[in-house]
């Protein structure tokens, strides 16, 4: 009977920890540190204040950086791909139109969620990371205007040549503070590198319509 007993402990507690393995690739990074719960996954009755303002704060984060990643959509689905686009020349390796919108909305997803994570880390880094964050998406959500809108490919072109910096700068803040975060954004630095390759190709092979 002892010995079962013991058995099933041990089981449970090897169980316990495979369970905190898995909280910690999945929540924000140090969120489910000892800082936050006691041994075995139980919350500490001390730290349940402390636990209740980082669940706030990670809602908080959720809104915040969902809205911003919403706004931007909004400008790309006001100025979309339309008549004007289609006209012009590209490149033979241009995207089918509706590659763009199931592109970008699985970006903004990791966007989100990669955000949240670095909100939630409590690294003193964070609010660089964030900042940065606010400026690419400003730029992100400034593109489509202008160069669907306004049909400026040489505007656009400096607008998604400052975007690439600043993805570029985020992904290495976040690299810094949170790894998995920071492979979030990969693709976004790539899809952007891709957007610039083909703005730059549009905008040399229609010198007309872009003196326009």
């Amino acid at each position: 009977m002892a010995r079962n007993t013991a058995a099933r402990n041990t089981a449970a507690g090897g169980a316990g920890v495979e369970a905190t393995r898995a909280l910690r690739l999945l929540g924000p990074p140090g969120c489910w540190g000892p800082g936050r719960w006691g041994h075995g996954g139980e919350s500490r009755g001390a730290k349940r204040p402390w636990i209740r303002k980082g669940l706030g704060m990670d809602i908080v984060a959720l809104i915040g950086i969902g809205v911003a990643c919403m706004a931007a959509a909004a400008t790309g689905a006001l100025f979309g791909p339309g008549p004007w686009y289609r006209q012009l020349d590209k490149p033979g390796w241009t995207p089918p139109d509706w590659v763009f919108p199931v592109t970008w909305t699985a970006l903004y997803v990791l966007m989100v969620w990669s955000g949240v994570r670095i909100a939630g880390s409590g690294n003193p880094m964070a609010s660089a990371a964030l900042s940065v964050f606010a400026a690419q998406i400003t730029l992100n959500g400034i593109w489509s205007p202008v160069f669907f809108g306004l049909h400026r490919m040489g505007a656009a072109m400096i607008v998604l040549a400052c975007l690439w910096v600043a993805v570029a700068a985020q992904l290495t803040l976040y690299w810094l503070i949170d790894p998995v975060s920071g492979l979030m954004t990969v693709p976004y630095l790539v899809w952007v590198t891709l957007a610039g390759a083909l703005n730059l190709s549009v905008w040399r092979r229609n010198p007309e319509i872009a003196a326009a």
